[in-house]
């Protein structure tokens, strides 16, 4: 009975026939040149498995011949129309033909054999391959730690992780003229986004790897390989960890730039108390000083002398706002009064020459008198006028203009009534 574990662990966590499909096809460009220099085209496929890789070499026009050791996987290829013989990888190597295929490819297979099978397989590939034949192996990446510290230990059949540098310089050392290092099954998401976690780093590098060697050949037949050999595939540890420093500096920046601003704005905010410290001590230094002038002794003496002066400001307040009417009404009791006076000195013919005595020594005096007289109009004040007109001549031009025209004005007003 044939033990189908392993057929059932490859479909399990290696994947569907066309999802392996799909990430073979990374190496047609490098396989299709072959076409344009070798009628016969012979490729090796060691491994094989379920045979994904032969059917893609088969539909490019190459004759593909599978090995394995597992009964079930041959079976699985057996099924889809393809060849495969059950052999070892390396002793089906070693009986080969010098130069007699263009193409030896072996997926995940030499993490299952010891060092020196290794060394064999690549020795014996590089026999085997016609001039500008490749080499194709891909195994898992040990540069991913998740793959190194718990998925290559899924497959209970792996030995140890080997790193790339090993495998680049194993194929180097025997020969081979140009080698490529490819790196694949990387996150698609983790190629176009800058915004990585520290877990990115060491988990993001790709899963898996593979080495391209090709023979030495003719630098026109080499030529036709550059394009796909030029091409950089994968993500490694240095690239993500370049890509976290420099979102990690952009984030110091960030951070400085807003920790340079809340300084600012503390620095506004501080000295803001500082001016508010500054006026209220100031403010308190002038309430100290106003506290002790209202404790001084000259304070409390002239405490009268200020009420008096609030009493005379509340009565002259209360005097502004008397009405119009009672100002009149003062008004014309003053005239009453000044009119009764006017016709007593007129009563009175001693009194009224010392009246006119003292305004003739006064000018100032007589003036204001003949002013008051004329603008009450009484007859009395007249009568004086008259008597005054004695000595007009004495006053100044001034006073005898002002004179003529106030009398010629009474004049007038007593015409008109």
């Amino acid at each position: 009975m044939k033990d189908s574990f392993y057929l059932a662990f490859e479909d399990r966590f290696r994947g569907s026939r066309e999802l392996i499909k799909s990430r073979l096809s990374v190496y047609l460009p490098f396989v299709e040149p072959l076409k344009a220099i070798y009628r016969e085209r012979k490729a090796i496929d060691l491994g094989c498995g379920r045979g994904e890789w032969l059917e893609l070499l088969e539909a490019e026009g190459f004759e593909a011949q599978g090995v394995d050791l597992d009964e079930s996987m041959l079976d699985a290829c057996i099924s889809e129309g393809l060849s495969v013989t059950k052999a070892d990888a390396v002793e089906h190597l070693q009986k080969l033909q010098d130069e007699s295929v263009v193409v030896v490819s072996g997926f995940h297979i030499i993490e299952h054999i010891p060092f020196e099978s290794q060394q064999m397989l690549v020795s014996e590939a590089f026999r085997v391959l016609k001039p500008g034949g490749l080499l194709i192996l891909e195994t898992p990446n040990p540069e991913n730690l998740m793959v190194t510290a718990t998925e290559f230990y899924l497959d209970p059949t792996h030995r140890r992780p080997v790193p790339p540098q090993l495998l680049c310089f194993l194929i180097e050392y025997n020969n081979f003229q140009r080698i490529k290092l490819l790196r694949l099954q990387e996150s698609s998401s983790l190629c176009s986004s800058d915004d990585l976690r520290v877990t990115d780093v060491f988990f993001g590098v790709s899963p898996d790897y593979a080495v391209v060697a090709q023979k030495s050949a003719p630098i026109e037949q080499l030529k036709l390989f550059d394009q796909a050999f030029d091409k950089e595939h994968g993500l490694t540890i240095d690239e993500l960890a370049q890509r976290y420093a420099k979102k990690d500096q952009e984030l110091i920046a960030y951070e400085r730039e807003r920790w340079a601003w809340w300084e600012r704005e503390w620095n506004k905010e501080k000295a803001r108390v500082e001016e508010i410290n500054h006026w209220r001590s100031a403010a308190d230094s002038l309430n100290r000083e106003l506290q002790s002038v209202y404790a001084s002794r000259s304070w409390r003496i002239t405490a009268p002398l200020r009420s008096a002066f609030c009493v005379l400001l509340g009565i002259r307040q209360k005097l502004s706002r008397i009405p119009q009417s009672i100002q009149r009404r003062v008004m014309s009791l003053r005239s009453s009064a000044f009119a009764l006076m006017i016709h007593f000195a007129t009563a009175h013919p001693s009194l009224r020459a010392k009246v006119l005595a003292l305004a003739h020594r006064v000018p100032s005096f007589e003036a204001w008198i003949y002013r008051s007289v004329l603008s009450e109009g009484c007859e009395s004040g007249m009568h004086m006028s008259s008597q005054a007109a004695l000595h007009i001549s004495d006053l100044p031009v001034h006073s005898r203009c002002v004179y003529v025209d106030l009398k010629a004005a009474i004049e007038q007003k007593k015409r008109c009534n």
